[in-house]
């Protein structure tokens, strides 16, 4: 007896037994002395007088095996309850009842190891009687915070599920409504909405008025639970119905209360096209709906657009705010509403015309500017080519939105004609046949070329660059026959080759053109662009002062030669 009176403390002193005695026998021989005034405050209580006639030093002092069995480590309420347990099927209906509300109060007592592996498993074989239900439930969900959420979910909840779904009674509906938190926190979110979620869909279809309010003040704490999905689809229109056909004002107010708090989960269409109309339909004018009401429209106020203030909230604020039941603070409340509403709508609606303005300003702004712009990409592009040292005659602009090439003409200097040749120096030289004329002015006037010449080499600047002329002159296309139709100048007068004024150039010049460039092989170019020479052969003239004609002379009159 001894013995098992030191293995009761011991167990009870997490594994530290009444005497430590490090195989001294001093240690030993003070600690029996000891024994007397050993304290047991640390023990439940019914172990106190058992454990002084068990660790003694006297045997006569202690107890026997019989008298253990009959003292109250025995005889106490936690051995009685377990003992209860195993005879529970035979008790009555009476004394079960009296039994669950009991055992509320002392279930703190126990071991948690005896909760989880004794109680619990007791507990949850008797919520097959529903009617024991309300009085079953409290003590499962004691011992159930103990768990952890695996435990949770596979002891727990996986066996009230069945519950969830029934009607009667309502106390159990109500009874697993107040331990909504305790669910949020063992369960995962998918567990929660699929397998606590029909709780809270049946209590709002039950006929109990209870029980749908309890469930409409439960559905604020677990918004931030759900997903929006679950909320549109499945909850909102739950709470939608019950709204509609509930005629009792404190289940109003309570849905009125839970769907202020959905509105920041819903999406704008729900707002509008379902819950607008709804609040709508309010056809009570009782004070406590009215200002119910005004509180969800603020609410919305803070989701919705502006257009859908303006046109559905505002209109339906002022209508609900001149309701005479409504007494003069309650009056205050709407007007500050709508006042702030109002100022709402005012300044995001000036902001949207002012950026609609500045759109306006910044895009005539663009096109007034395109021009110059142009101009001085234009300018841009000639400054980067000289900067470059390009020799180019032609350059590609932008002007007005269109390519145009611009050629750069041969200076003045050096006419594409024969007036180089027909100066004071070549003054005598003769011409076999009709003369080129002196096209210099009437090249100043040649409009420039189209787009699709953009291709075309460009001219050189100088006529010193231009290669010279094939050795044969056979490659160079003869002019055409109307060419011979060209009257003839006087002879020259004292040997000199006379020249013509200016009208008889530009007449020359525009036949030329129109029927010499039909017949030119290669790409065709407008009237009036280049003019294709005509070739001069020098004539023999022994007149002083007259020279031959040279290769290098020629190629001046050959512009499109490589």
């Amino acid at each position: 007896m001894f013995a098992l009176g030191c293995l009761i403390y011991t167990v009870h002193s997490h594994g530290r037994p009444p005497m430590e005695n490090r195989n001294s026998i001093h240690n030993y021989r003070k600690n029996i002395e000891r024994l007397s005034s050993t304290k047991y405050d640390h023990l439940p209580y019914h172990l106190h007088e058992v454990m002084y006639h068990l660790i003694t030093r006297y045997p006569s002092q202690r107890m026997t095996a019989a008298e253990f069995q009959s003292s109250k480590y025995f005889d106490n309420v936690l051995v009685s309850t377990v003992k209860f347990f195993e005879s529970f099927p035979e008790k009555t209906k009476d004394d079960k009842i009296s039994f669950m509300k009991g055992l509320i109060r002392i279930l703190p007592q126990f071991p948690e190891r005896v909760l989880l592996r004794k109680i619990l498993p007791c507990l949850l074989q008797e919520i097959k009687d529903h009617s024991l239900l309300p009085y079953t439930l409290p003590n499962i969900f004691f011992i159930a915070q103990k768990l952890s959420p695996v435990d949770f979910c596979e002891k727990v909840l996986r066996p009230l599920k069945p519950i969830f779904v029934i009607s009667e009674p309502v106390q159990s509906l109500v009874a697993c409504l107040d331990q909504m938190e305790l669910f949020k926190q063992k369960t995962t979110s998918s567990a929660f909405k699929d397998d606590v979620m029909p709780l809270i869909y049946n209590s709002l279809e039950a006929k109990s008025p209870v029980v749908q309010e309890k469930a409409l003040r439960v559905i604020p704490t677990i918004i931030d639970s759900l997903d929006i999905l679950t909320i549109k689809s499945s909850l909102f229109p739950r709470i939608q119905n019950l709204f509609v056909h509930t005629t009792i004002l404190a289940i109003k107010v309570t849905t009125l209360i839970c769907l202020h708090s959905l509105v920041k989960s819903l999406d704008n269409f729900t707002l509008t096209e379902k819950l607008m109309p709804l609040l709508k339909g309010i056809k009570t004018k009782e004070p406590s709906v009215m200002i119910t009401t005004l509180a969800v429209y603020d609410e919305m106020g803070k989701h919705v657009e502006k257009d859908v203030i303006a046109t559905e909230i505002l209109p339906q604020l002022w209508k609900l705010s001149v309701v005479p039941t409504l007494n003069l603070d309650q009056f205050q409340k709407f007007m500050k509403s709508i006042k702030l509403l109002s100022t709402r709508v005012e300044e995001e609606h000036c902001k949207q015309l002012q950026d609609i303005k500045n759109i306006e300003e910044h895009t005539k702004q663009y096109m007034e500017g395109g021009n110059e712009k142009n101009k001085d990409e234009v300018g841009s592009s000639i400054d980067f080519e000289k900067l470059v040292g390009t020799t180019s005659g032609m350059t590609n602009s932008i002007v007005n939105g269109q390519n145009k090439v611009q050629m750069e003409m041969l200076p003045n200097s050096f006419p594409l004609g024969t007036t180089n040749l027909l100066s004071s120096n070549n003054s005598n030289v003769p011409l076999n046949g009709s003369i080129q004329p002196d096209i210099t002015n009437s090249l100043n006037s040649i409009p420039s070329l189209p787009n699709s010449l953009n291709s075309i080499s460009p001219l050189p600047n100088s006529l010193n660059n231009i290669p010279s002329l094939p050795n044969s002159l056979n490659s160079i296309p003869s002019l055409p026959n109307s060419l011979n139709s060209i009257p003839s100048l006087p002879p020259p007068k004292n040997g000199t080759t006379p020249r013509m004024s200016s009208p008889t150039i530009s007449t020359y010049s525009s036949n030329i053109t129109s029927e010499l460039f039909n017949t030119i092989p290669g790409p065709k170019f407008s009237s009036g662009s280049i003019l294709q020479p005509s070739i001069l052969k020098p004539t023999n003239n022994t007149n002083s002062g007259n020279q031959k004609i040279s290769q290098a002379d020629l190629t001046m009159f050959d512009p499109f030669s490589k």
